[in-house]
């Protein structure tokens, strides 16, 4: 875990009000699987799983994919019947699409 650098700019973004136990920003890769690397990072201290995560992640979604899509309507609905907004922009709220 000697291979994990501290993010001191994500640091100095931190409110001072904010507390934070034990817990500090790491400096991960900063591509399009920033995600993955973040998580590997977390479980064994580098990047070396951060392939195996993504096809996990993968395999979930395409094997549960029904639930997944499901779910997505259902959050559809729930929020275009909460607001008076056209479906694109419900759809851009679920999908952070802002």
């Amino acid at each position: 875990m000697s291979a994990m650098r501290k993010d001191e700019f994500s640091t100095a973004l931190i409110l001072r009000e904010v507390e934070l136990k034990n817990c500090i920003p790491l400096k991960t890769t900063g591509n399009a699987n920033c995600m993955f690397n973040a998580a590997s990072l977390l479980l064994v201290g580098n990047k070396s799983l951060s392939d195996v995560i993504r096809l996990l992640i993968a395999g979930e979604l395409f094997c549960f994919s029904e639930f997944y899509i499901q779910t997505i309507q259902d959050r559809f609905l729930e929020i275009e019947n909460e607001m008076p907004y056209s479906e694109a922009t419900a759809f851009s709220t679920i999908t952070g699409n802002f």
